[in-house]
């Protein structure tokens, strides 16, 4: 649990595994931030580097949120265009991932907006300056569920993960549609608080097809299934 509770706060780049010391991976992480974004900003020609930067600590802090892209225009002061085009690099390189909405109509989903999720915990933490621990923090939910998606992106695409959400809150976290195996659904919470299987009932009467799962942090020592 100690390790798991060291991946939620700092990531998995293997750089880490040079120290045990929570200073020394606060360092190599800061070198790494400022490497990487200058090497992105460089090799994809970005013209505007704090831009570029501020989008990345204004995703930082919206993970699992729907992304606006013009809200985030508005909040940047630039244009779509442009906001596009960052988004565009940070998947390149592996910084960001967005997923899309589960809907049985194609058209639909592809211009519905995605959710956010960082490919590195660690990254994601240093752009939005917390690294307390899990139990710690307001975000702990955010954590878990960023987590979970990589995990799921170890075994599945992610054009076969999806995420469902209504106009009155109904939701499951995650929809995974494997091209060669059964789909499934993954409801993810951090302790038992906020559980409400009512908030699922329209999930099995509209896709009854589809098994959903809860998945929960329980305590400090064991994640259910």
């Amino acid at each position: 649990m100690q390790l798991f509770e060291e991946h939620l706060r700092f990531g998995a780049y293997p750089e880490l595994a040079k120290t045990d010391n929570e200073k020394g991976k606060v360092s190599i992480l800061t070198e790494i931030k400022n490497s990487y974004v200058k090497r992105d900003v460089l090799e994809t020609k970005v013209d505007n580097e704090l831009k570029f930067y501020q989008l990345m600590q204004v995703l930082s802090m919206q993970i699992r949120r729907l992304l606006n892209k013009h809200e985030l225009s508005k909040s940047l002061k630039t244009d779509i265009k442009t906001v596009d085009k960052y988004l565009f690099v940070l998947q390149k390189c592996f910084h960001i991932t967005l997923i899309t909405p589960f809907y049985k109509n194609l058209k639909t989903e592809l211009v519905k907006m995605p959710k956010v999720y960082f490919n590195d915990l660690g990254l994601r933490n240093m752009l939005c300056g917390n690294f307390n621990k899990p139990l710690e923090r307001i975000d702990k939910g955010s954590l878990l569920e960023n987590y979970i998606l990589n995990r799921l992106m170890e075994d599945y695409s992610i054009d076969e993960i999806k995420f469902w959400r209504t106009a009155d809150q109904n939701e499951a976290d995650f929809i995974v549609k494997p091209l060669l195996d059964e789909q499934f659904a993954i409801e993810v919470k951090f302790g038992t608080s906020g559980i409400k299987t009512s908030k699922y009932k329209q999930f099995r009467k509209t896709y009854p097809e589809i098994p959903i799962n809860l998945l929960r942090l329980q305590t400090k020592t064991t994640l259910m299934a």
